[in-house]
């Protein structure tokens, strides 16, 4: 009776060795779950705050008789630039309205140029909206030996400002001429939108340099030589 009452206790005893073992790991299984579960949700917060901490800083102008871009927030201030109806702005990051004495809101901008344009008054309609998707360009023709657009039925008038050429940008002026009236600057690798049935101006100072007409970023006359097709 002994031998038997020794052999029972023995066998309880494998049982629950046999219990023990097989459920620590499942316990530790679903904790290890538990917490990698917990590490993808703090990730996917993470990463969506990293999204919502970068502001779309691109602006179009949708005042019809375009915006001055001005030195600092104030009708006193100089002229530095002019911005045609539906161009585009890139903001300062970070940036704030402010308002003037008269109840006029000010943004500053960082591209194309420097300085500050007015988004109207308060409580009025905006001078600035969010930008859209631009259309891809279609492919044309090149200029012929004059310089006018071949196919003016779809006209790729898109151009960037050559940084070999014009390290330093471009200056835009009122006229095809290096003294006529500055209007503003292009930085170089920046784009600029030519005026449809382009054509290359000679200097009208007699300057071995050829202009061309631009609607945007600021309308006027941009030396030619230091374009390329955008890419």
């Amino acid at each position: 009776m002994k031998k038997v009452s020794n052999w029972y206790q023995s066998a309880a005893l494998l049982s629950l060795f046999a219990i023990a073992t097989t459920s620590l790991p499942s316990s530790v299984i679903a904790q290890s779950t538990t917490v990698t579960s917990n590490i993808n949700q703090n990730t996917s917060s993470n990463t969506s705050q990293i999204a919502q901490a970068m502001p779309n800083l691109c602006r179009k102008i949708t005042a019809k008789q375009g915006v001055v871009i001005r030195e600092k927030p104030s009708l006193a201030s100089r002229q530095i630039g002019i911005l045609v109806f539906n161009s585009q702005v890139n903001l300062v990051e970070a940036t704030n309205a402010l308002q003037d004495s008269e109840g006029r809101l000010w943004v500053e901008i960082a591209s194309p140029v420097t300085g500050y344009i007015s988004n109207g008054f308060a409580n009025s309609e905006s001078n600035l909206g969010m930008c859209t998707a631009s259309p891809m360009p279609q492919p044309i023709k090149p200029p012929d030996n004059n310089g006018n657009n071949r196919d003016n039925n779809n006209p790729n008038l898109c151009r960037q400002v050559e940084p070999r050429v014009a390290p330093r940008g471009l200056a835009v002026r009122a006229e095809p001429s290096a003294g006529s009236t500055y209007r503003g600057g292009v930085p170089a690798r920046s784009k600029v939108t030519l005026v449809p049935n382009y054509k290359l101006i000679l200097d009208k100072s007699g300057q071995n340099r050829n202009w061309v007409e631009i609607t945007s970023p600021v309308a006027g006359f941009v030396s030619a030589q230091s374009l390329i097709m955008c890419r």
